[in-house]
């Protein structure tokens, strides 16, 4: 005779049940809320917002047309366009060295 027919049938175990969760379950469950209720507390810093400017105010015609004729007066102090000149002069020009190859 064979020895394993003298086994006991296999005994299923019991289905798993879906509650309650495991511990770590229950860990995650309490920080997806902690992490909701801090988002809930913070949200005005979430949200940026743009600071109200006000509008400029209207300039009378007189005062305009003043800044206008400004612009259009020669900058003999240094404005933008002579410095753009100094800088494309000197990028034109070699580099003063005093060894030689």
């Amino acid at each position: 005779m064979n020895p394993l027919d003298q086994l006991a049938p296999l005994i299923d175990p019991e289905p798993i049940s879906w509650w309650p969760p495991a511990p770590g379950w229950w860990l995650l469950g309490l920080a997806l809320l902690l992490g909701l209720a801090a988002l809930w507390r913070f949200r005005h810093r979430l949200i940026k917002r743009k600071p109200r400017v006000p509008p400029e105010p209207v300039l009378d015609p007189q005062r305009q047309e003043a800044l206008a004729e400004l612009a259009r007066l020669h900058k003999p102090y240094g404005g933008q366009l002579q410095l753009r000149r100094n800088v494309d002069s000197e990028a034109a020009s070699p580099p003063a060295s005093g060894c030689s190859s």
